[in-house]
């Protein structure tokens, strides 16, 4: 869960099986990552992919 002002990211083929979010937070995923289902969102929130996939 990341909350408030935060960053959080996942790189060099990572796995993230659940992600919350809320308030002015940013996610990002890089090179050849993956993030899949359930995706919890709140408020200002930036979700980034570079190279990576979102799936479900």
């Amino acid at each position: 869960m990341v909350w408030g002002k935060a960053l959080a990211e996942v790189n060099r083929e990572s796995t993230l099986a659940q992600l919350q979010m809320g308030g002015q937070t940013l996610f990002a995923a890089y090179r050849n990552s993956s993030i899949t289902w359930p995706y919890f969102l709140y408020g200002n929130v930036v979700f980034e992919l570079e190279h990576s996939i979102a799936s479900n």
